[in-house]
């Protein structure tokens, strides 16, 4: 297990890396929210492939871990879907295109998972603060 500090310290360079702003308020919040995937080694980024993988608390269907990466244009649609209405179709809308998961697998995922991964969807690759659209 990592540091606190340790964690935080990852999480900055990944943030500078994809150039997001860290002396913004919204990235202590992602801070707060993704710690602990780091920490605990759950959540690692891929600078080659600027790919997140998240290993699930609750694997879907025998899949463990989640690729989370940026996606196209078209699919920012369903980013606006999300900031104008939260609810849980574009929840899993909005994770069915920023992962390698199908929405019916989407559909599966536990809130402690869904969460963590909406965090870096939106966080680093939309970024757009979680709780804060």
């Amino acid at each position: 297990k990592l540091s606190r500090e340790a964690a935080e310290e990852i999480l900055k360079e990944w943030a500078e890396f994809l150039e997001l702003d860290t002396d913004r308020e919204m990235f202590d919040d992602l801070i707060e929210e993704l710690r602990m995937p780091v920490r605990n080694q759950r959540l690692t980024f891929e600078k080659e492939t600027e790919t997140f993988k998240y290993q699930l608390i609750n694997p879907v269907d025998g899949k463990g871990i989640v690729e989370i990466k940026d996606c196209d244009f078209n699919d920012k649609k369903i980013i606006q879907k999300y900031k104008d209405t939260e609810t849980v179709e574009s929840s899993v809308a909005l994770l069915s295109k920023y992962t390698n998961f199908t929405a019916a697998e989407v559909g599966k995922l536990k809130t402690r998972d869904s969460t963590k991964m909406t965090a870096v969807a939106l966080g680093f690759l939309a970024q757009i603060a979680p709780g804060r659209k």
